[in-house]
């Protein structure tokens, strides 16, 4: 009985033209969202006990945020580069190249979506009271 192929992407393009590019952002993302909101409330007591000035949760916050953004526009612009690539030396009967072109297609826009939603969570900690009141 002959083994049935495995249908993977062609393994010339690799990263980020596979499933690991295609689920980056979102990881990153979740991490993200997690760890701002993890230190807005540790900031907050923080604050309150008189360890920590506004400036400084402010600033941690940014941070935070500046860098998760950062990190997922660079994969976002490295699966637009690889998406480029593929398409243009890819053969229409190539399967494995038409999944790595899909997949890297998809990590572009999945770190599109992923970049707005950082800045959407983020950028309003630079015009507002982290802490409420």
């Amino acid at each position: 009985m002959a083994k049935p192929e495995k249908f993977a992407p062609a393994p010339k393009y690799g990263f980020p033209a596979d499933a690991k590019g295609f689920l980056l952002p979102p990881v990153v993302w979740a991490g993200f969202f997690v760890a701002i909101y993890s230190v807005q409330g540790a900031g907050c007591a923080a604050i309150e006990a008189g360890y920590l000035g506004f400036g400084t949760l402010r600033l941690l916050l940014t941070a935070l945020t500046v860098l998760t953004a950062a990190a997922i526009l660079v994969v976002g612009i490295w699966s637009g580069l690889a998406f480029r690539r593929i398409r243009r030396e890819n053969a229409e009967g190539d399967d494995g190249a038409v999944q790595s072109r899909f997949l890297a297609e998809g990590a572009m826009l999945s770190a599109g979506l992923f970049f707005v939603a950082t800045l959407w969570i983020g950028l309003p900690i630079a015009w507002t009271n982290p802490c409420g009141g």
